[in-house]
Order: C-alpha cells, then structure tokens, then sequence
C-alpha cells in the first residue's frame, strides 16, 4: 500500500474501518471501482499488523470457499481478517453462508464442521466485504456497519501526485484538529523527482485526469501512467542509446499519456477532446511549456 496517500477521504475510510475492528462488527464498503474500498481495509490491516486473506466473489470465488479447511472456514477458526471483494457479484450460496456471520453472536457451519459455541470463532477474526452496490438478499441490509467510499476530487488527486512523486503527505482537518501523515516509506515514484520541468508536468497531469474524470479515468490510471513513466525504457532510433523518461522526458511522457488516457477512450469526439487537452496543457512540449501554434497538429 505504498501508493496510499492520506487525504480526507481515505481517513474518513480508515477511522470507520478502525472502528469496525474495535467494535468486532462486519463492515460493508460501498462505492465506486477504485474509491478506496480494499485499499482501507488493507491499509488498516498493515497498519495494526494483522493477517487478512482477500478473496474476490466475481464468478463464484475460489471452489474451496466452503469446504472445511478453506479460505473462509481457516479464517474464522485462526482468527484471521476476511476481506470480501465483489460482494455484489456473490453467488447465492455465498450470501448464504455470509449471512449467519453477521449476526450479532454467529454461529457458523462451514462444510460440515461448526465453529461457534461449540468451536468458538478467533477473537481476533474481522470480516469485511466491498461492492460498488448493496448487495441483494439477507447479506445486503442486514449488514452491522456499511461505509460509503467516494472518489477523490481534485484536492486529493494533487495530493495523491504530490506523494507518488514527491513524497509529502497532504495536511488534512479532521474533526477539530489539522494532521498530517508520517512518511511510512518512501515515495513509490521518488526517482522522477529529478527530471527537468516534473513540478509543472506533475501539475498538468493533475489537472488532465480531473477533466477527463467523467470518462471514468480513476487513481488507478494515474498509477499506471506514473508506473510507464518509472519504468519506460526504450532505444533512442538515431543514436541506439537507451532512453528513458528521464533523459527522453517529452518521448516518454507522449507515449505514456496516450497509453493511459487517449487510446482507451472509445469514442471519436472523446479521444479528440483528450488528445486536445493534452496538447492545450502543453503536456507534449520541452520544459512543459505550452505549444506555439504551429506546433499543435495532430502526431502521425
């Protein structure tokens, strides 16, 4: 979880799945694909040093779930953190073996072996579960805790570019009292910090991804462009010498910016209007300065 940043939203995220832990109440976490619904439970988990098995549910699950000796029935005799991912994809025969771990004192029959009274479940075993909606039948409504993820806003997406590349925590207000976040490791981007102009292409970015939010372009995208970036590696046609963002920034940055953002829109006018920002952002030229005019046509 090292590309976790601290901003409002995801403490708000961690303080209700804290609270979850220390009340020993499932907690169901809703919203968006990439709102932060695994990443919280998973930075909590690492935060508090606790085992967790994370399972997805899309297309059944794993075929052991239920047997005895399985994922869920291991997790529940060695007290082991359970997080659920895909809740809203769970086959029916999921919902039903969920739904008696909800209760407030469950007693569970996980294939043919009971854990309950007679084999108390571990103190410490948590369940959690994401879904962007709330799942239908007894395991949607009749979950203890639910928490709603949104996804970040400009504020936290130039905060989260601020950590990848630079390391800073945002200063966030919590409550009556302003807090900032230790840095617990290092920037998982760090050595981009160098390239000539990376503050202001770093400022661009920021400002690219808000626009084309409503294309449904998420944290995940901007960890994949930064991830090319950090990574690319090439061969310098003219001279044969290897290039890479850093030494090559505006090849580098063209290509990952397309990768990212522009080819994976699917419709025509869509890909001419992110290709037309990226181009009014001055994201393609030296020093991340804006175009002249005569430079702006279109690449081969």
């Amino acid at each position: 979880q090292d590309h976790l940043c601290f901003d409002l939203p995801t403490l708000r995220a961690l303080r209700q799945t804290v609270r979850a832990v220390m009340l020993g109440q499932p907690l169901l976490l809703l919203g968006p694909s990439a709102s932060g619904k695994s990443a919280c439970v998973l930075a909590a988990a690492a935060l508090l040093r606790r085992p967790i098995r994370r399972i997805s549910l899309a297309g059944g699950g794993p075929p052991d779930l239920h047997s005895a000796g399985g994922p869920l029935a291991s997790a529940l005799a060695h007290g082991t953190w359970l997080l659920l991912d895909d809740m809203d994809f769970a086959t029916p025969e999921s919902m039903l073996r969920v739904a008696p771990l909800l209760e407030r004192k469950p007693i569970v029959d996980v294939g043919g072996r009971a854990f309950g009274l007679s084999e108390p479940i571990g103190a410490e075993f948590r369940l959690f579960a994401a879904a962007r909606i709330m799942p239908l039948g007894q395991a949607g409504p009749a979950w203890p805790l639910v928490m709603r993820t949104i996804l970040p806003g400009e504020p936290d997406v130039r905060a989260l570019l601020d950590w990848l590349v630079f390391g800073r925590q945002p200063e966030v207000r919590v409550d009556t009292k302003t807090w900032k976040a230790p840095a617990l490791c290092k920037a998982p981007h760090a050595a981009l910090a160098d390239v000539p102009g990376i503050d202001s292409f770093v400022d661009r970015v920021g400002t690219l991804h808000v626009s084309l939010a409503d294309l449904g372009f998420t944290r995940r995208t901007l960890l994949a462009l930064f991830d090319e970036l950090l990574n690319a590696r090439a061969v310098d046609v003219a001279t044969g010498e290897p290039s890479s963002f850093a030494n090559a920034p505006i090849e580098a940055a063209v290509e990952a910016l397309e990768q990212a953002y522009v080819d994976r829109i699917q419709d025509d006018d869509e890909r001419a209007r992110s290709a037309n920002l990226v181009r009014s952002l001055g994201l393609l030229g030296g020093e991340w300065t804006p175009l002249e005019p005569d430079a702006t046509e279109t690449r081969d």
